[in-house]
């Protein structure tokens, strides 16, 4: 008997820029399933397998309140469980509120994915008490103190996020690459001020930050520190971009920056895009990227020496690591691998089998 999943998500939308990465999983998901159910408070264009069914809390795009929201979620849950073996909820505790009652009466297991690099709130510990299971990319991505909580890897889609076949033409640094939501945790003014350190070294290098502004008053600091260094036409803010524009980039003979210390879903995105990338030193990133890739945490000009140093390097040292970079990506943090591991745990609580 196979898989047969309940999947509680909050967005299904190939035109949405933060969920469009979950159109991917449901896809990898269906080859383990017999069938699943997903049911998603907010539903755009998808093109999922014949295995998957897609039901929308919200089909008429109308306003409601959260009340109704939570009524017509438990209703589906209701409706679609007894017919499946587990529920998956994604990212939201909320939902495992919302299911917690009827998986418990039709003895059905609920996994939670949740990842989080700054917090564990208050739902996230009532909703522990109600799970089987609580899935997690690491141990820092989710804070909550549980025996539930499972640490497997990130999942990069290694077929989408792969180099432009153009890649052996053309291997220099034309420009540094940030993507992100622009807010105080993502350190940006760190890439900032490297730029500035390199501009006195006479290298001169364009930043282009894509990702929505998470914090207005953030946005205004960073200004500030782009005017006092004068760097106005050197550090562009790109705004919010599709995945296929986001890949663009990546591609596009860029060095890649995380400034913060943790294994942040772009930086391996843009590793998977054969992409040059840098990250600070800590526990998690020694444990993946190679030391030339790796710079002093919150030191502007460790990163403005590791910036010169892939510059100068020659092509062939650029290439070589670039490939090095990707086959970390598919050994280590590859979809297809993560939702193997997935599927091991939803079957291993529910009693069936692959």
């Amino acid at each position: 008997m196979k898989m047969k999943l309940l999947i509680l998500t909050q967005t299904v939308d190939l035109n949405n820029p933060c969920f469009e990465f979950f159109h991917g999983w449901l896809i990898e998901l269906a080859k383990y399933c017999e069938s699943i159910d997903v049911i998603a408070l907010r539903v755009g264009k998808h093109k999922l397998p014949n295995n998957i069914k897609v039901y929308d809390v919200n089909p008429s795009k109308s306003l409601i309140s959260k009340f109704t929201a939570a009524w017509r979620l438990s209703f589906l849950i209701k409706k679609l469980l007894l017919h499946n073996h587990a529920v998956f909820a994604h990212m939201c505790p909320e939902y495992v509120l919302c299911a917690a009652l009827w998986a418990k009466l039709y003895k059905k297991p609920i996994i939670l994915w949740y990842a989080h690099l700054n917090s564990a709130p208050f739902m996230l510990k009532i909703a522990e008490k109600f799970v089987n299971k609580i899935v997690s990319p690491s141990k820092f991505s989710c804070l909550l103190k549980s025996n539930k909580i499972i640490s497997l890897q990130h999942g990069i889609n290694t077929e989408f996020f792969a180099p432009s076949k153009r890649l052996a033409a053309s291997n220099k640094i034309n420009n540094l690459l940030f993507v992100g939501r622009v807010s105080p945790v993502k350190k940006i003014e760190l890439i900032i001020e490297a730029i500035a350190i390199l501009n006195k070294q006479n290298l001169y290098l364009n930043l282009k930050v894509i990702g929505s502004i998470g914090s207005l008053a953030h946005k205004k600091l960073l200004d500030k520190i782009v005017k006092k260094y004068e760097l106005k036409k050197q550090v562009l803010f790109l705004g919010r971009k599709s995945r296929i524009e986001v890949r663009k980039a990546m591609r596009a003979d860029s060095l890649f920056v995380s400034a913060i210390s943790c294994l942040d879903k772009t930086l391996l995105e843009a590793m998977a895009c054969q992409s040059l990338a840098l990250a600070p030193k800590s526990e998690l990133t020694k444990r993946l990227l190679p030391a030339d890739c790796l710079f002093e945490a919150n030191n502007a000009q460790s990163l403005a020496n590791k910036i010169s140093f892939w510059y100068k390097a020659t092509g062939q040292n650029r290439l070589s690591m670039k490939c090095k970079l990707r086959e970390i990506i598919i050994k280590k943090h590859s979809l297809s691998n993560l939702i193997k591991k997935m599927i091991f745990i939803f079957t291993s609580n529910s009693g069936t089998i692959l």
